[in-house]
């Protein structure tokens, strides 16, 4: 990964150009997209960040460029002077989601650490709710918010319909709750919960859940969390059709098997007893739908029993280097994996 500091040199995507990022006080918030050869939805959702109404707009944007293989960082270049030196970009070569994420943490100066996806339309009080809320509770330890579809044609999955504040309060809520596409971090919870683990997640090895699991652990650990139904945002994810979302069904399946796995694993009776209700559940309705639901939940569950058996004998297997879990910000600890 590299990432931008203060007063250093980069190289402008499009141009070849040297530009100078000029120092400044850390900035309230960072925000940060972590995107894939998706320059297309990159460029919609930074126009609608720079829409957002931000009292002196005191925020920094970080695109967390995931080995793109297109013009990512051309559309960063060409839009990069009317953010006047707060868009910033970081490469990171690991592969998945939750790498990007943590790249992005390293990368952050802000207070605050505000997660949108690269196919995301905030509100344009986006920002401001996301201030108003941490600075009016200093106990506030992350928020989560409303996500609705873009475009109606879309099918209606990974969104968030609840109109009422509600406080994190079960394991449930790790996945019918927060979402990571629409949230916001403070990062002295980071510093102590640690970064989201590279197994989970679009790209990583069980396809998503890195959200859930790092919210979970944050919860765990005693943080208020509040979903907060201000907090909007439309979501563009485009998929219309059976297949995609089936496809997305058994990823959100199998990456829950494979969170309720590590924290069975580590002790967790909370986690034990959600799926075990989730079973029972599944099973009592005897479909083929819920027969596949506890073929994909077992597959994400043996899949990571598999591969904390082989760190066992192989402490590094599935890991970034050593050498890249400390680049960029020694003061955050790696997650607990």
């Amino acid at each position: 990964m590299s990432a931008f500091r203060e007063s250093e040199p980069y190289l402008a995507a499009s141009s070849g150009k040297m530009l100078e990022r000029r120092p400044t006080r850390p900035p309230f918030a960072s925000v940060v997209i972590c995107t894939r050869n998706r320059a297309h939805k990159l460029r919609a959702a930074l126009e609608a960040v720079l829409a957002l109404h931000c009292p002196e707009n005191d925020y920094e944007v970080i695109v967390v460029d995931n080995a793109s293989t297109d013009h990512t960082l051309e559309v960063c270049a060409r839009v990069e002077p009317r953010f006047a030196g707060r868009l910033h970009v970081v490469s990171e070569a690991a592969p998945g989601q939750g790498a990007a994420r943590n790249a992005g943490i390293r990368a952050a100066r802000g207070e605050i650490i505000a997660f949108m996806d690269d196919d995301i339309f905030p509100q344009p009080d986006w920002l401001a709710t996301i201030r108003r809320e941490f600075s009016s509770d200093p106990t506030l330890g992350a928020i989560s918010g409303r996500v609705e579809l873009f475009d109606p044609k879309d099918l209606p999955m990974t969104i968030r319909r609840q109109t009422e504040r509600i406080e994190f309060s079960s394991v449930s809520d790790a996945f019918n709750l927060f979402v990571g596409c629409n949230e916001a971090i403070r990062k002295s919870l980071i510093e102590q919960v640690g970064f989201y683990d590279t197994d989970f997640g679009p790209g990583g090895r069980f396809i998503s859940a890195d959200d859930s699991d790092f919210i979970y652990r944050a919860w765990k650990a005693g943080h208020k969390l509040i979903y907060v139904p201000s907090l909007f945002v439309y979501h563009n994810h485009g998929r219309r059709t059976q297949d995609a979302g089936t496809k997305l069904r058994r990823g959100y399946v199998l990456g829950r098997g494979a969170f309720y796995a590590k924290h069975i694993l580590g002790g967790d009776r909370l986690a034990l007893q959600a799926m075990y209700w989730e079973l029972v559940s599944t099973l009592r309705s005897r479909s083929f739908k819920t027969y596949r639901h506890f073929w994909w939940l077992f597959q994400g569950f043996v899949g990571c029993c598999l591969v904390r058996a082989v760190r066992l004998v192989v402490p590094s297997f599935g890991h970034a280097s050593p050498k890249m879990a400390r680049r960029g910000g020694a003061a955050i600890p790696r997650s607990k994996q």
